[in-house]
């Protein structure tokens, strides 16, 4: 319970809940990590189980990324939406990359920023920018119709 507690803390500091008492150790984020990243959307004239192995090798390469993919069926021009927006904490959001952080402590060998729980707003952006350069580098030039900043599906 004391650890579920300090993790509601922790993301209503980030939702600019006000924060009723002061976090342990080192996982509150300061204020300048408490902006939310840029977001994208990319529009694609391709089905969604046409890019499949593009989205996957691009979630793998950017783990510091949030992906989404959705079809669309009510406009034929377009048929998948993808939206990219980059992560506050670093680790990810599913068990298996839960060991990233480990992973980045070990092979660092140093004690920068790269072992910080969170990421600045300037971090997230450069994580998703270089995302979706790598993802609009693996998708067919011809199926992207437009990418825009935003992450809503319309």
């Amino acid at each position: 319970p004391k650890f579920f507690e300090q993790k509601i803390q922790v993301l209503s500091s980030f939702l600019g809940e006000p924060e009723e008492e002061e976090l342990d150790g080192n996982i509150s984020p300061s204020s300048s990590h408490l902006a939310r990243s840029d977001t994208y959307r990319i529009v694609l004239a391709t089905e969604e189980d046409m890019i499949v192995n593009a989205l996957n090798e691009t979630v793998a390469a950017h783990p510091h990324v949030t992906f989404g993919s959705y079809p669309i069926v009510d406009k034929p021009e377009h048929k998948t939406i993808i939206t990219l927006e980059g992560r506050f904490y670093n680790g990810g959001y599913t068990r298996s990359s839960s060991r990233l952080l480990d992973r980045a402590r070990v092979n660092s060998g140093d004690d920068t920023d790269n072992n910080a729980l969170f990421f600045t707003k300037q971090e997230m952006d450069e994580h998703l920018a270089n995302a979706l350069e790598g993802l609009k580098s693996r998708l067919p030039e011809e199926s992207i119709i437009c990418i825009e900043e935003g992450d809503d599906l319309k």
